[in-house]
């Protein structure tokens, strides 16, 4: 369930900025954002199946999910620029139909 909450969220995302923004930096603001969706959506089942009590939400956010993210930023930036470097990242290309 919180995978398809945040996938359906990062999809929306990217469709919307991908021709406003940067695709270096579109991603950076994807796994960032991912990753905090995920980490509030698993926190707040947690609460909900009354596993984590209310009061723990912070410091489970703050202990959990914001190292979480800067790891994955981390990672994401470094196979980003990866891929870059061996030109393995997805070129979408216009074909010309002939008549």
């Amino acid at each position: 369930m919180i995978r398809l909450i945040t996938t359906a969220v990062l999809i929306a995302l990217i469709y919307a900025l991908k021709r406003l923004i940067n695709m270096y930096i579109l991603s950076i603001v994807v796994p960032i954002v991912g990753t905090i969706i995920s980490g509030l959506v698993f926190l707040g089942a947690a609460i909900a199946l009354e596993v984590l009590p209310a009061e723990m939400f912070v410091g489970a956010f703050v202990t959990a999910v914001l190292p979480a993210t800067a790891g994955n930023v981390m990672l994401v930036a470094l196979l980003f620029g990866a891929l870059k470097q061996t030109g393995r990242l997805y070129q979408r290309t216009t074909r010309k139909v002939s008549p």
